[in-house]
């Protein structure tokens, strides 16, 4: 039975995936059209795993996947709903108290953030990224000596968090005043800027340390960023829906 239901809304999300895509190629030009296909195809994902809830009730995993979902749509209240739902049934799911503590930091909610990943770190008190979003909540709230131990935790860090590690030590080394320190670590860091805010940063520090010339580069980086931001968005759209039929 649990086979055919989901044969069933497998059927009905290329259905309704079909008729996206009819649509999009109807007005080909439209950045429009392909932001709401896109939208749609991860509104119909949410709702077939919905459907997969209700026929394993009891399952954390299945709250985990819409959670992750949602936060993939930064939709921020809707991702911690799932996941206090994954909670209720085992209150150390590993998945679910990252992925809570993740929106809650996205949603600009600080402490609880801290406070749902205290509760993960309690479990599994090496983990990077748990470290990494400790961190991230201490600093969101000015407490850089208490990230500090959590950061430390991140110096051999997987690749892909080492650039906000980078930021995150340029932003205590700011407020410790060593400009040096957080000029370096913000260098480190620039890759992995998407609106601009590090370049800012450093634009202003190599300004106060008398290096106008890096600081005009620095901004004008910033600028560009933030004048592209638009259109690299469109652009990724463009690229995610160009292979479809």
């Amino acid at each position: 039975m649990v086979d055919a239901a989901c044969a069933y809304w497998a059927g009905d999300y290329e259905r309704s995936a079909a008729q996206s895509w009819q649509a999009l190629r109807q007005l080909p030009q439209s950045a429009e059209a392909l932001y709401w296909s896109v939208k749609a195809d991860e509104r119909l994902a949410v709702a077939a795993l919905s459907r997969f809830e209700d026929l394993a009730p009891k399952s954390p995993t299945n709250y985990d996947l819409v959670g992750d979902l949602y936060r993939d749509e930064r939709n921020a209240d809707s991702a911690i709903s799932e996941y206090r739902k994954a909670l209720a049934i085992d209150g150390h799911d590993p998945a679910a108290l990252m992925g809570v503590a993740a929106a809650y930091l996205s949603a600009g909610n600080f402490e609880d953030a801290a406070s749902m990943d205290q509760i993960a770190l309690e479990d599994r008190p090496l983990d990077p990224q748990l470290n990494v979003l400790m961190a991230e909540a201490l600093v969101a709230r000015n407490h850089f000596d208490q990230a500090k131990p959590y950061l430390a935790k991140c110096l051999a860090a997987p690749t892909e968090l080492q650039l906000r590690v980078h930021y995150l030590l340029g932003r205590v080394a700011l407020e410790d005043g060593d400009k040096k320190e957080a000029i370096h670590q913000l260098e480190l860091a620039l890759p992995g800027d998407k609106d601009g805010g590090t370049h800012y940063m450093l634009s202003r520090l190599y300004r106060e340390t008398g290096n106008l010339a890096q600081s005009q580069r620095a901004l004008a980086g910033a600028k560009a960023l933030i004048k592209t931001r638009d259109a690299n968005a469109v652009t990724a759209v463009r690229e995610a829906t160009s292979t479809t039929p």
